[in-house]
Formats: C-alpha cells, sequence, structure tokens
C-alpha cells in the first residue's frame, strides 16, 4: 500500500478530487496533515497552498484529513476540511469534514458528522446522511435519508424518494417523485410539483405549502396550511394549522372532509362564519381529512362537494 502525506497550514484546507474510478473513504483525524492511502501511488495528485488536488486514478482512496474540534458548535474555531468530489464510479464514505460537494457518484454516499454544508447531485444510489451542521442541497438524487439532523435548510429537486428526520431552517422540495416524508421542520416548508408522490411533513413550524401530491399522513403547522392535493382511497389525514387553512381539490376528489375553525369556512356550497365545523363529502367520501385550525379554512379547487 502507498501512502503519501501533506502538511496543512490553514484553517480550512480543501480536497478536489475527479475522476477516480473506485470507492472513497475519507476519515477525520486531531493531525494538521492529509494523507492519501492507495494501492499504487497517485501520479495525478498535487498540492497548492491550501488545496490537495486529485485526478484521475484507478482504484480504491482512502483520506485522512484535518478534523480538529471540540464539539459540534466549534465548526468557526476549529480545523475542518472541505471536499469536492466529482465523477467517481463508485461509493463515497465520508465524516468528520466541514463542507462537502459530491456530484456524479456512481455508488452510495454515507456521510456522518459533517459539520458544514452539503451539496449532492447525480447520485446513483442511497444517500445515507447522519448529522449535517449547515444546508442541504440535493439534485438527481435516487433516493436520501437523513438522520441526527440538518442544522440549516434543505433544498431537494428531482429526488425518488427523501426521508427527513429534522430540519433546522426551511424545506423546499421540488419534483419528488415518490415520497418525501419529513418529521419536523422548524420554519417553512413548501413542497411544489410532486404530482404522483405521496408527502408527509409532520410538524412545520412557520407555514405549510403543498402542490399537487397525495397526502399521505398527517400534517400541521404553526402558520398558514395552503395545500393543493389528492387523499388516497381509504386513508384518515389530519391537518393542523394555528393560522389559515387554503385546500384545493382535484376535479377527482374522493373524500369526506370533516372541517373546524376559530374563524369563518368557505366552501363551493356552504359557509360558516364566527367559528365551528362543517362536514362536507366529496365523491363517494372513501378517504376522510379532518381540518382543524385556529384562524379561517376556505375549501376551493375542481370538485364540487354533494
Amino acid at each position: 500500500m502507498a501512502q503519501q502525506t501533506f502538511s496543512v497550514l490553514t484553517r480550512r484546507p480543501r480536497v478536489v478530487i475527479d475522476h477516480v474510478d473506485g470507492d472513497l473513504k475519507v476519515r477525520s483525524w486531531q493531525r494538521q496533515e492529509i494523507r492519501v492511502e492507495s494501492a499504487e501511488p497517485v501520479v495525478g495528485m498535487r498540492q497548492e497552498g491550501d488545496t490537495l488536488t486529485i485526478n484521475d486514478y484507478r482504484g480504491d482512496l482512502t483520506l485522512w484529513v484535518p478534523g480538529i474540534k471540540g464539539g459540534f458548535l466549534s465548526f468557526l474555531t476549529g480545523v475542518f476540511t472541505s471536499l469536492y468530489v466529482s465523477h467517481l464510479s463508485r461509493s463515497a464514505t465520508i465524516e468528520g469534514v466541514g463542507n462537502v460537494e459530491l456530484q456524479e457518484i456512481g455508488g452510495q454516499v454515507v456521510l456522518e458528522n459533517i459539520y458544514g454544508n452539503v451539496k449532492l447531485e447525480g447520485i446513483q444510489e442511497l444517500a445515507q446522511l447522519s448529522g449535517v451542521g449547515g444546508n442541504l442541497r440535493a439534485t438527481g438524487v435516487a433516493t436520501l435519508r437523513s438522520q441526527r439532523g440538518v442544522g440549516g435548510n434543505v433544498t431537494l429537486t428531482t429526488l425518488q424518494v427523501a426521508e427527513l428526520d429534522n430540519v433546522g431552517g426551511n424545506l423546499h422540495a421540488y419534483h419528488i417523485e415518490r415520497v418525501l416524508q419529513v418529521r419536523n421542520v422548524g420554519g417553512n416548508a413548501h413542497a411544489r410539483d410532486c404530482a404522483g408522490a405521496e408527502v408527509n411533513v409532520t410538524h412545520t413550524g412557520g407555514n405549510l405549502h403543498i402542490d399537487g401530491a397525495a397526502l399521505a399522513d398527517s400534517c400541521s403547522a404553526g402558520g398558514n396550511v395552503d395545500v393543493w392535493a389528492s387523499v388516497p382511497v381509504d386513508r384518515q389525514v389530519r391537518l393542523h394549522a394555528g393560522g389559515n387553512a387554503t385546500i384545493d381539490f382535484p376535479a377527482d376528489a374522493n373524500v369526506s372532509v370533516y372541517a373546524h375553525a376559530g374563524g369563518n369556512i368557505t366552501s363551493p356550497t356552504v359557509q360558516r362564519h364566527g367559528g365551528g365545523s362543517l362536514n362536507l363529502v366529496y365523491g363517494s367520501g372513501l378517504a376522510r381529512l379532518d381540518v382543524a385550525v385556529g384562524g379561517n379554512v376556505r375549501l376551493q379547487g375542481e370538485a364540487i362537494p354533494r
């Protein structure tokens, strides 16, 4: 096995890796140096200032990089390495680094204890994340699962499946094709153009907007709820909002609605003013939607209740 070591003099070293035919493993340690381990010496490798660049290597790589910290909030004062990887043919496993950008990865991605931001693009298999301190941006990822939270904002575009436990900031999701499941969002949550997907955002601290999806489970928001979605047959879904709720039903809606509001309730056929409840049936009413809000409820869309 070949080992090559490079000294690090700054608090924000960078590693740039491009076109590697193999697996990549990156581990952090308490040394101000970067070690590269490989079966054969890496010819296409150079260091310029605080940046180490690796190009065009065939085989697996293991890197040890500086990750000198005293706790999860020490990102600003510690020594952390940022990693930029593109065109990796197989899997990437990375832990204890600063910012991570991965593009065109042929295998799985495993990220643990990432102290900065994460950007993923073109991940062909599962991306498994455990602890992201900054923002997360993912585009063109087959399946993304995040545990132990994302501290900042999350932006998801064109994913098959996205499952996250906690988002500290805002959530923006576009073109989710199958499943979007998020347990907690500290800010606002927006899911747009997710036709055919089942969406479940269990709790949102701010406003919740869902456009073009199937509501898979109960959702609550501290602010307003704005939903243009269907409820799958034989499902019971609950929507709770501290503010107002606006619900747009598609023309083929097949749901029984029970709405309770502290303010007004309006629908195409009947209205309630000054608080109270309202029951409506769309189609055969084979699904059930319970709506409870502190403000007003507006039921609208192409469907007309009978």
